[in-house]
């Protein structure tokens, strides 16, 4: 109860639409006014595989991970970095150019769930995979992280090089990256996101940390084979039993060379023909159009292939 004049600070700790009514009283009569208030808080925050700049990010205010009229949206700086006024909901980002692998990642999409009292946030394809689970909280163990690194708040880049544990981070970020484009490429119309390819990934990596609860081998052709199968699945794709076969040998052979390595220049240029190369590679071999050469590439020296494709000698890259 206020006097005829007066003012009352209000805190804010919730996000999205909050209801205010305020009365006003008098011997004669009352008069009521319902005020609805839009609340966000703002956060800052990096999207990063390597750092992703020019890329789209979001405030997913209704779950659809598309930019819908009324959401925030901004645009990742040349670090990736960002600052966004976020409500309810995840934070989503589209597209752009990984400075690690040399390559623009059209309709990449990435995503981080946001806790509420969350203020920076890291947009990378782990927390995309987190964002899918179930369980996220058994993201660690499914990947063989140490339990105490915070997924969704961990940059793995800023922490490259200071532990073989931030090393394995940053490794499995961008094998996760690899494997999930080179199938949205595959799999998908064009302008589809890498939203399926997340999702079966992730339902896969579910799936196999339940039946044993041991750390899941994304390298592996058994983990490899059965995503692809799901991708296939999920996105109702036309390929043969033949194609599927070759996609997962080109993924199985490429994927362990994805590295933290002393010498960056060939971990960065293993990356840039795995968005490369690879992922035209995958297309031709989904489609069936690839040729024997192509085949046999992944097959007997992959190692000799990015060589060719990028320079240097094959053992740079083993």
């Amino acid at each position: 109860i206020k006097a005829l004049s007066g003012a009352e600070t209000l805190i804010l700790d919730k996000s999205g639409d909050q209801t205010f009514t305020l009365t006003c009283l008098s011997d004669a009569a009352s008069v009521t006014e319902t005020v609805v208030i839009n609340v966000f808080k703002r956060i800052t925050g990096v999207v990063v595989d390597g750092y992703i700049t020019g890329s789209t990010v979001f405030s997913d205010t209704n779950g659809n991970l598309k930019l819908d009229a009324g959401e925030e949206a901004v645009t990742s700086a040349s670090d990736g970095s960002f600052i966004l006024d976020v409500g309810n909901g995840n934070v989503v980002s589209l597209g752009g150019f990984d400075t690690d692998m040399s390559s623009a990642l059209d309709d990449l999409l990435l995503i981080t769930p946001l806790r509420e009292s969350q203020a920076e946030a890291v947009v990378s394809p782990i927390t995309t995979v987190a964002s899918f689970m179930e369980n996220p909280e058994d993201l660690n163990a499914i990947l063989g992280v140490d339990a105490s690194i915070d997924l969704m708040t961990t940059d793995p880049v800023a922490k490259k090089g200071t532990s073989d544990e931030y090393d394995l981070l940053y490794e499995k970020g961008n094998q996760l990256t690899v494997l999930a484009y080179s199938l949205q490429s595959a799999t998908g119309e064009t302008g589809d996101t890498s939203e399926d390819a997340f999702s079966s990934i992730t339902k896969v990596m579910e799936e196999s940390y339940e039946a044993d609860s041991t750390p899941v081998d994304i390298e592996s052709k058994d983990f490899i084979e059965e995503v692809v199968d799901t991708v296939v699945e999920t996105t109702q794709a036309t390929v043969s039993t033949e194609s599927k076969a070759n996609v997962t040998k080109a993924l199985v052979n490429v994927l362990p060379l994805i590295q933290v390595r002393e010498d960056d220049s060939a971990s960065k240029s293993v990356l840039n023909f795995a968005t490369d190369t690879l992922v035209k590679d995958i297309q031709s071999l989904a489609d069936g159009t690839a040729t024997a050469d192509t085949v046999s590439s992944y097959e007997s020296s992959p190692t000799s292939y990015i060589a060719t494709a990028q320079g240097g000698n094959p053992a740079d890259y083993a």
